[in-house]
């Protein structure tokens, strides 16, 4: 507990000392367009309710409140046949979760020009890769810190460069179903050089409010928005709802900086599927397409299981005891029967062989 709470006042002074951070600004990740075909088709503003295997990237407090592991593959097309894939894998134990993003963008078929002229083809591929955990300090409070490395390859030009996150996600107690979200992207962003320009993603921080309510046991309501300052940029806004009809069947609806999204979702047992839909301003329009999958026991079920072995284990201890005691009685009263028979003295020893059968006899002893 010690050791979550310095780790938690770590994070908290880390927000607030992080804006002094780093003057230079940089340009945005290639990744900032986010991932998650739920997410996006609620405009991206997911920094205060994110709670799938995505939040490794959204907000990496919020992989604490997952209760089963979880697989997402998401795909989304992008302009001039560029591709983007997202692989997250998040697996929750009690003593918080863990989460795993491989990201990928790449683009092929370029041509290259020499000397004023077409001399073949040439690919670009941009790669992300998230490790992150999250954590309750208390029942109130969600925490989390994901390291990320980025990795560019364009033509001949190569670059490596490091980052971290982190999450803050608030349950407000006087608003029930209410969150506050707060993120901290690219805190000493990664620095990537190819060739002789060399770039660092800037630091940006968003902080949000999400609030859900169920009607009827029927239909439940998700309603979500989202601010965001990057650094040296203007301040950018995130919106969107979410209505679901028993937990099966989903429509959304967002607004994403300066363009409207709508998706939608089916749920059935441990698979989901997402879509959404977005233009891309002069550039087309771009299809996000996810599939979660649920596996493994709840941790709830593995929480309450191994809290019943703790309570058995302590039972079997009690009774263990309690045997000990009993044998003991029981070997000290035949002693003072077996003395007595020694010295002839025998109304004492019957009478000691009497008060054994009649004071234990009649107790079960434990197996």
């Amino acid at each position: 507990m010690v050791r979550k709470s310095r780790l938690f006042m770590t994070i908290t002074v880390l927000f607030v000392s992080a804006i002094a951070i780093a003057n230079d600004g940089g340009y945005r990740s290639p990744f900032a367009v986010g991932v998650g075909a739920r997410q996006l088709g609620m405009g991206g503003a997911s920094v205060a309710f994110i709670n799938s295997s995505g939040a490794v990237y959204w907000n990496p407090a919020g992989l604490a409140v997952l209760q089963r592991p979880q697989v997402q593959l998401f795909h989304m097309s992008l302009f001039m046949d560029t591709r983007y894939q997202f692989l997250s894998v998040a697996y929750p134990t009690m003593a918080g979760g863990f989460g795993l993003g491989i990201g990928d963008i790449s683009s092929d078929g370029f041509d290259k020009i020499v000397d004023y002229a077409t001399n073949g083809t040439f690919s670009s591929r941009q790669d992300l890769f998230l490790l992150g955990y999250g954590f309750s300090p208390t029942r109130k409070i969600l925490a989390g810190i994901t390291v990320k490395g980025v990795y560019f390859d364009i033509e001949d030009y190569k670059d490596t460069g490091f980052g971290l996150d982190l999450g803050i996600i608030y349950f407000l107690p006087f608003l029930k179903g209410t969150s506050f979200g707060l993120k901290l992207s690219d805190l000493s962003g990664p620095r990537i050089k190819l060739h002789r320009l060399e770039q660092r993603f800037p630091w940006s921080i968003r902080g949000g409010l999400s609030y859900s309510k169920a009607f009827s046991g029927k239909y439940g309501l998700l309603i979500s928005a989202d601010v965001e300052k990057t650094e040296n940029n203007e301040t950018d806004v995130y919106a969107g709802c979410e209505l679901g009809v028993k937990d099966m069947v989903f429509a959304r609806l967002g607004y994403m900086g300066d363009k409207i999204t709508i998706g939608a979702g089916v749920s059935y047992y441990s698979f989901r599927f997402d879509y959404a839909y977005a233009t891309l301003s002069d550039l087309g329009t771009s299809h996000r397409l996810s599939l979660s999958i649920d596996f493994g026991t709840p941790i709830e079920v593995k929480r309450e299981l191994r809290e019943k072995a703790i309570a058995n284990e302590k039972v079997m201890e009690f009774k263990q005891k309690q045997e000990q005691e009993v044998i003991k009685k029981i070997q000290k009263e035949l002693a003072i029967a077996t003395k007595h028979e020694q010295n002839g003295k025998t109304y004492e020893a019957i009478e000691a062989y009497y008060r054994v059968s009649v004071s234990y006899t009649h107790l079960t002893l434990p197996t």
